[in-house]
């Protein structure tokens, strides 16, 4: 920095002001994205920890939608009213962030295959019964090839609570969905047995 001598401390003193503000702007960046950043790895093991419970021991493989859209208003309502927290400053909050694309959070798992939901197709068991196949085997058809859909994950304020919508589409009359509400233990999302939320068709 070169210091002007001449009624130049103003210049000197102004050039230094930048500098510390640019600084501390930067400082503040790393912590914001150091917080997207332990977000999005607790985002990661959420779904990966439902996914496994989802897929079963045998990891049955299961068509995802690849994209995760936001929670809504009435969503997060519904979370927080199921948790009987609504009101309180540890609520679930609506300030989530969609993913566009999930293959970066559960991409690795081999069980997943990402679908682009435009591009599927059901194939509705009550199709393939009509055609006089057992349902035992026409349910199985359908569920092999359903989709299930994600919404972007919503944390408290702690960031010890987490919850989040799915839904499962198999047919016209085949699906399923609700809320699922995750608790952090010891540095570990468990999934809870509590069930808000739930529909079945």
């Amino acid at each position: 920095m070169t210091v002007i001598q001449s009624g130049g401390s103003v210049k000197y003193r102004t050039a230094f002001a930048v500098l510390a503000f640019a600084t501390v702007a930067c400082q503040c960046e790393s912590v914001a994205m150091g917080s997207v950043e332990t977000t999005s790895k607790d985002t990661q093991a959420i779904y990966k920890a439902f996914l496994g419970n989802w897929s079963g021991k045998e990891h049955a493989s299961v068509n995802v939608s690849k994209a995760a859209v936001l929670p809504t208003s009435q969503d997060i309502q519904d979370f927080n009213d199921c948790l009987e927290i609504g009101g309180t400053a540890n609520a679930i909050s609506a300030k989530s962030t969609p993913i566009v694309d999930l293959r970066g959070t559960i991409g690795d798992l081999s069980y997943v295959r990402l679908v682009d939901p435009k591009m599927w197709h059901a194939k509705d068991p009550g199709d393939f019964i009509s055609k006089g196949q057992s349902a035992e085997s026409a349910v199985n058809a359908g569920f092999s090839a359903g989709l299930l859909t994600l919404s972007a994950v919503a944390f408290n304020s702690s960031h010890d609570l987490a919850a989040f919508t799915y839904s499962f589409v198999c047919g016209e009359l085949c699906g399923n969905g609700g809320a699922v509400i995750f608790n952090k233990v010891s540095d570990r999302w468990i999934q809870s047995s509590k069930s808000c939320g739930g529909w079945i068709s």
